[in-house]
């Protein structure tokens, strides 16, 4: 028998019933019944089979897929039930049916919106009997269906769940039964809370299974969530929770993530779309391409700029962001963003920060209080006032929230990991010393290959090496601030400010003016520079721009070296490090490797936002 587009999922039923059929199945746009909404856990699974029982419990608190009058008539006759997808008929869908084949235990969960309490309570009401009687008289008397009870064993306080649109005349019928209660001062007038709905876990044979009660309140206490009122029946078919309406999808992720598996990804919010930021889009699209495993743990929610803001509640693709940017979307709004992410439920976010902004270093404390992640490419909050610095560790500490900044000092080379890992196994460090600049690795390569020092200069601004004002680089203030972070990784607390700091160029050269007119001053030093680098060579030793750091203190500055140094042969926009220790003395570990470029760079703040997410996910 086929029933076209003008039956019902009931007519169905009885008529399946009426002729003794072998199976019923029901035809709907979605694969079967799932584990929870997809709409709000994206990674709920189908459910193979379900008994009557655990179909009804589901269908009663929100889900949507099977009503409860459905399965009365063939329950009755033990008619199995198929639920199909019309658009994807090779799904094997979900099979209803008195004994089905699985695990007992939790099936699915589900959500019932849009209901009310309606608390009475009293000392008058200690040991009276007849209370919880009287109260369903009263709501019977109009036809008002109570959804969930709970009630205290001396029938002093009981609470009653119903739906939203019945709560005015539920809340009038229950006053009018107990108004002389209430005149009396033996009760309280009925109470009333609204905006509220129903999480149910719900499964046959779930009373055989210890701590399941436990396991699904400290799930919703996990994700933040408040529970109002609880219900569970003797046989434990199901579990019910009353909370409050907008947590509900929280509550309900975080109750999927423990009884079903599903891993928690990790919610990326990245700010700026310069070099680096568009490189880390282009290599997450790659991720997922490459290693579809690992992208799965990360969902990219928000992509802004300082002058373009897109949040997508339902994540974003990153070449579409790519495409998207400029094109709309809203101003940068910091405050609004933290706030998407609260609404967002999102248990697990992470700031990507690919931008150079004070303003946003400054902000790291607050986006650690509101429970955000942090990764970095800035070195602004490491490099910062002591005080500040101190500050956003603390914050990070009271929220249990991790900070990545691997980028800090090696762009894309690994120098923070190896140093903490080598600290954390117990070896003592004795000096690090380093080439922790591509740019002046290129410059002082080329002195070195005789090239004059006004051309080497003009060439590594021309292959893109320096700032597009050089002086920025040669000051030797970013390797400074380098420096300042890897003495501060080892335990120091110096401020900027106490780094003795010598440029890359001569003293005496004027660097004031336009950069055209410093790039010709230059030309005057090139025959003592390149004397000296002649000098050096004679001596066997070379040049090089070396950050030293100890457990006292830093210094950076032009250093010669021999020849055999293990830095001598860093040139090319190479960056390399030494580490002294106690068990490396008196040859050094060296880590050395191409550390510049966006992206190196990108590939290294992706390896930090992929670190955190083996963290924090189960």
């Amino acid at each position: 028998m086929l029933l076209g587009r003008g039956g019902s999922d009931l007519s169905a039923s009885l008529a399946a019933e009426a002729v003794d059929a072998e199976l019923l199945d029901i035809w709907t746009d979605v694969d079967g019944v799932f584990t929870a909404d997809p709409r709000l856990v994206p990674e709920a699974r189908r459910i193979g089979t379900l008994s009557y029982e655990e179909a009804m419990e589901l269908a009663h608190f929100g889900a949507k897929v099977l009503h409860p009058r459905t399965l009365a008539p063939v329950r009755g006759k033990a008619i199995p039930v198929r639920v199909l997808n019309s658009f994807r008929p090779g799904e094997p869908g979900t099979r209803v049916c008195a004994r089905p084949d699985g695990a007992k235990g939790p099936r699915g969960l589900s959500i019932l919106r849009g209901v009310a309490l309606v608390d009475l309570a009293g000392p008058g009401l200690r040991g009276v009997p007849g209370v919880a009687a009287r109260a369903f008289g009263a709501l019977a008397a109009r036809a008002i269906s109570v959804i969930l009870i709970t009630q205290a064993s001396s029938e002093c306080a009981i609470t009653l769940c119903v739906r939203t649109g019945d709560l005015r005349e539920a809340h009038a019928a229950l006053c009018a039964a107990f108004e002389a209660e209430c005149l009396a001062g033996l009760m309280d007038p009925p109470a009333l809370r609204e905006g509220l709905a129903i999480l149910s876990l719900v499964g046959d044979g779930m009373l055989h299974l210890t701590g399941l009660a436990g396991g699904f309140f400290g799930a919703i206490g996990e994700a933040g969530c408040n529970v109002v009122a609880i219900a569970q029946g003797s046989s434990e078919r199901s579990i019910s929770a009353v909370l409050c309406e907008s947590e509900a999808p929280l509550a309900l992720a975080a109750a999927h993530r423990r009884f079903f598996g599903t891993p928690e990804p990790l919610e990326v919010f990245l700010l700026g779309a310069g070099q680096v930021g568009r490189q880390f889009l282009l290599q997450l699209d790659k991720l997922r391409e490459r290693h579809p495993d690992r992208a799965a743990a990360l969902r990219l929610r928000a992509v802004a700029t300082s002058r373009f803001q897109l949040l997508a509640p339902g994540g974003l693709d990153p070449v579409a962001a790519l495409a998207a940017l400029g094109t709309g979307g809203g101003p940068p709004d910091l405050p609004a963003l933290v706030a998407f992410a609260r609404d967002l439920g999102a248990r697990h976010p992470v700031i990507v920060d690919c931008t150079s902004s004070q303003d946003l270093a400054d902000a790291y404390p607050a986006f650690a209080a509101a429970g955000f992640h942090l990764v970095s490419a800035s070195k602004k909050a490491n490099s910062g006032p002591m005080p500040a610095y101190l500050a956003l560790r603390a914050a990070l500490a009271a929220g249990n929230r991790r900070f990545r900044y691997e980028t800090n000092v090696g762009a894309g080379l690994p120098i923070i990991g190896p140093l903490r890992a080598l600290q954390h196994g117990g070896d003592r460090i004795l000096r690090l010393e380093g080439v922790l600049s591509g740019t002046l690795s290129f410059l002082f390569g080329r002195l070195e290959d005789d090239v004059p020092l006004s051309r080497a200069v003009r060439e590594a601004r021309d292959a893109g090496f320096t700032e597009p004002d050089p002086r920025e680089d040669l000051s030797g203030l970013d390797v400074a601030r380098k420096a300042l972070i890897l003495h501060r990784e080892m335990g120091g607390t110096l401020e900027l400010e106490a780094i003795p700091v010598e440029g890359a160029l001569p003293p005496e050269v004027d660097a004031r003016g336009t950069v055209e007119a410093f790039l010709e001053r230059l030309a005057a030093f090139d025959a003592p520079v390149a004397a000296r680098m002649r000098a050096l060579k004679a001596e066997g030793r070379t040049l090089r721009y070396l950050a030293t750091i100890t457990p006292e203190g830093c210094r950076v500055g032009p250093v010669p070296v021999p020849l055999a140094h293990p830095l001598a042969a860093v040139r090319d926009g190479e960056n390399a490090l030494c580490f002294h220790t106690e068990a490396y003395d008196p040859h050094p570990m060296v880590v050395r490797g191409y550390g510049a470029g966006a992206a190196v760079t990108a590939a290294g703040v992706l390896a930090d936002v992929l670190r955190i997410a083996a963290e924090v996910r189960p």
